[in-house]
C-alpha cells in the first residue's frame, strides 16, 4: 500500500481512511482504520537580487534580498552580519520573520559606508539562520570609491631677501580624500625669477600630508617690493583638478653707496702750495639693505692720498660724514675726487653713483729779498698788498666736475 500526501500538504495535515478486506469465503471479512499526518519539510531558498559591489563614503547601500519558504510549515528567520569593523553600521530588516509554508517575501541588506573608509576593497559575510536549523552565508566583496580633496598652504612667514637672493616657501599639502594622491606642482613667479620644489611630484597617502620647499631664486633686475608666488597642485584622476595657494615674498634693494657733488666740500677754496686742507664728504646707502665693509678712497688726478678710510656699516637710508687730509705740493688745477667701494667689493643696486670730485686751483707764491731791509720792508709792504687785492679777485674762481 503506497499513499502519497498532496503536493503543497501542510504540515499537521491528517487523514483517516479504513481499509477492508474480505475472502471469497463469504464468512471472513476484515476492516482495518488507518491515521496519517503530514509533518514538516524544511526548504528556505534566498537569492540576491541585486549585486551592489562598490559605493562612496557616507553613503547607505541597500541590497534586496529574496527569502523563500518551500517547506510545508512555518519558519522563522533571523539574520547576522560580519562588518569589517565597527564603523560599518547596518544590518538586515528579518527580525521576528516568520514565514509560512510556500511563501516567499523581499528584504533588505542595509548599511552605511563609514565617512573615514579607505579607497579599497572590503570582505562582509551575511548570515542568515532559520528554525530547522537551516544557515545561509553569502560572501561580499564591496569597494569604496576614491573621493579627492587636497588642501594647500602656506605654513612659513613671508620670506624677506634682497635683489638677487634666494628666498624658500614651505608648503603643507593635505591629502584629505580617502585615496593616495600623486600631484604635480608648479608655480607661477615673478619676471625672470627662477624656481625649484624640493619634490615636485609627491604621493600622498589617504587622510595624510606632505611638506614641501619651494625655492625661490629672485632676479637682481627685480625692482624692491612684495610679489606675490602663485603655488598651483594639480590632483585627482589624471590630476584634472587643481588647487591653488599664494605665497608673498619681499625684495628689498641692494646697498647703494653714493656720495654726492653737494656733499663734497674743501675747508680752502682757493689753496697755495704747500698747504694742508681738509675735504670731507659723505656717504650715504640709497637701497635698502645694510651695506657692510665699506672703504673710501680720496684721489687728486687720479692718484689715490692716504689710506682708503673704513665705515663698518651704513644703515639703510643712512649716511657716514668722513674728513680726509691732503697737502698741495703743486700748483695748478688739480681734480680732487672721493670714491665709495673703491675696490668694488659691494654688490650694489647702482654703480655709477659712487664717486663725487671738485676742481681746485693751487697758487704758488713767490718771495724775493733784497740786500737792505729797507728794501726788504717796502717788498713786504707791496707783497701784502698785493695778496690782499689777489685774494679779493679771485675769489669765487672754484670750479668743479
Amino acid at each position: 500500500l503506497v499513499l502519497s500526501a498532496p503536493e503543497r500538504a501542510m504540515v499537521g495535515s491528517s487523514i483517516e481512511f479504513d481499509i477492508s478486506i474480505r475472502s471469497s469465503m463469504p464468512s471472513i471479512s476484515k476492516i482495518v482504520t488507518y491515521y496519517g499526518e503530514v509533518i514538516q519539510v524544511y526548504d528556505s531558498r534566498y537569492e540576491v537580487l541585486e549585486q551592489i559591489t562598490e559605493g562612496d563614503v557616507g553613503q547607505t547601500v541597500v541590497i534586496p534580498l529574496s527569502i523563500s519558504n518551500q517547506g510545508n510549515g512555518p519558519v522563522a528567520y533571523s539574520g547576522d552580519m560580519n562588518f569589517p569593523d565597527a564603523s560599518w553600521t547596518g544590518g538586515m530588516d528579518i527580525e521576528n520573520l516568520t514565514l509560512q509554508g510556500y511563501q516567499e517575501t523581499r528584504a533588505n541588506l542595509t548599511f552605511t559606508i563609514p565617512s573615514d573608509a579607505v579607497n579599497q576593497s572590503y570582505d562582509f559575510t551575511m548570515v542568515i539562520i532559520s528554525t530547522g536549523d537551516d544557515i545561509f552565508f553569502n560572501n561580499f566583496t564591496f569597494s569604496v570609491r576614491q573621493f579627492h580633496d587636497l588642501r594647500v598652504n602656506v605654513t612659513s612667514a613671508p620670506p624677506t631677501v634682497t635683489q638677487g637672493q634666494t628666498a624658500y616657501v614651505r608648503v603643507l599639502l593635505e591629502n584629505k580624500g580617502n585615496g593616495r594622491e600623486e600631484l604635480s606642482l608648479t608655480a607661477v613667479t615673478p619676471g625672470t625669477w627662477t624656481f625649484e620644489f624640493s619634490d615636485t611630484m609627491p604621493l600622498i597617502d589617504h587622510f595624510s600630508e606632505a611638506v614641501v620647499d619651494l625655492r625661490l631664486d629672485t632676479s637682481v633686475d627685480t625692482p624692491g617690493g612684495t610679489y606675490d608666488v602663485e603655488v598651483m597642485a594639480y590632483y585627482g584622476l589624471a590630476r584634472m583638478e587643481m588647487t591653488t595657494v599664494t605665497a608673498s615674498v619681499k625684495v628689498l634693494t641692494r646697498p647703494d653707496l653714493a656720495v654726492l657733488r653737494s656733499n663734497l666740500n674743501i675747508s680752502e677754496e682757493m689753496p697755495y702750495v704747500d698747504m694742508l686742507v681738509r675735504i670731507t664728504a659723505i656717504v650715504s646707502n640709497q637701497g635698502e639693505t645694510l651695506a657692510k665693509d665699506v672703504f673710501v678712497q680720496l684721489y687728486v688726478d687720479g692718484i689715490p692720498i692716504g689710506q682708503p678710510q673704513y665705515i663698518s656699516s651704513i644703515d639703510p637710508k643712512g649716511e657716514e660724514s668722513l674728513t680726509f687730509l691732503w697737502t698741495t705740493t703743486r700748483s695748478g688745477v688739480h681734480e680732487v675726487k672721493v670714491l665709495a667701494d673703491y675696490n668694488g667689493d659691494i654688490d650694489e643696486a647702482d654703480e655709477e653713483n659712487n664717486a663725487a670730485s671738485l676742481v681746485v686751483e693751487v697758487e704758488n707764491i713767490e718771495l724775493k729779498t733784497s740786500p737792505g731791509p729797507t728794501y726788504l720792508i717796502a717788498l713786504l709792504a707791496i707783497t701784502g698788498a698785493a695778496a690782499v687785492a689777489v685774494n679779493h679777485r679771485r675769489r669765487g674762481r672754484r670750479t668743479s666736475l
